[in-house]
């Protein structure tokens, strides 16, 4: 099932590769596109991330899980962040993605996620969307603080906040550049997003880097943090300078 994985993946980064240019700007303004186009690319979304995932066993649970996973694998988005940003080659994207694909989902079938998974999974879920999968990622008493604003408190607050959120900017990426975890149940994130509020170019977007921080327990998010990043604060949470 690697395998199977794993070539699915190359063949589909390599026409992802071959068409990058033109596969860019479609993506970018698929709002634009008309409504039955629109559907053609949903359709051959769910189509290959489908044929990929078609093979694994499981729960029901569990595949749907791994389903999500694999369409965020199989997202152009995710290759363009991966080899264009990021600067991997294909093969080490596809290495990167089938790790995740089965050790992300296996560790969402047991009862605890660690730390640094529980965030990755965070990230996922809102880069693709997905409000209900950020609802069962957070604790009850939740909170998210943005940049020293009043906090968001409670996980019902926070799926409404990010539902809004998702439904005003559905191209908000986060793009994470380094992961640390500086003592149990803290990880911190550093990295840029694009598609956000504010409204910028992608490549205006990328130059300005941000800081997540968020507390973990029992494999849940109690706190999601965006700090400013400075050298200070590399310092302090233990992110290398050059990161």
């Amino acid at each position: 099932m690697a395998a199977r994985l794993r070539a699915g993946l190359a063949d589909l980064y390599r026409f992802y590769q071959a068409g990058a240019g033109v596969l860019t700007h479609i993506h970018r303004d698929f709002a634009a596109l008309p409504d039955a186009y629109q559907q053609r690319l949903r359709d051959g979304d769910a189509y290959s991330r489908d044929v990929v995932a078609a093979p694994f066993g499981g729960t029901e649970n569990e595949h749907r899980r791994r389903r999500a996973v694999i369409g965020h694998a199989t997202s152009f988005w995710t290759w363009r962040s991966l080899c264009i940003e990021q600067g991997l080659s294909n093969t080490e994207a596809v290495d990167a993605m089938t790790g995740l694909g089965f050790v992300y989902v296996d560790c969402m079938s047991s009862k605890r996620l660690p730390p640094v998974a529980a965030v990755i999974g965070f990230i996922a879920c809102i880069n693709r969307g997905d409000i209900e999968g950020l609802g069962k990622l957070m604790t009850d008493d939740h909170e998210l603080v943005v940049f020293g604003e009043e906090a968001v408190r409670g996980r019902v607050r926070n799926t409404k906040a990010w539902a809004g959120y998702a439904a005003a900017y559905p191209d908000y990426v986060i793009h994470p550049r380094s992961i640390v975890e500086p003592h149990d149940g803290c990880v911190v994130v550093l990295g840029h997003t694009t598609g956000s509020h504010l409204g910028l170019p992608d490549h205006e977007e990328r130059a300005l880097s941000v800081i997540w921080l968020a507390e973990v327990r029992d494999g849940r998010l109690c706190c999601w943090r965006l700090l400013e990043d400075t050298p200070d604060r590399r310092a302090e949470l233990g992110l290398t300078p050059a990161a």
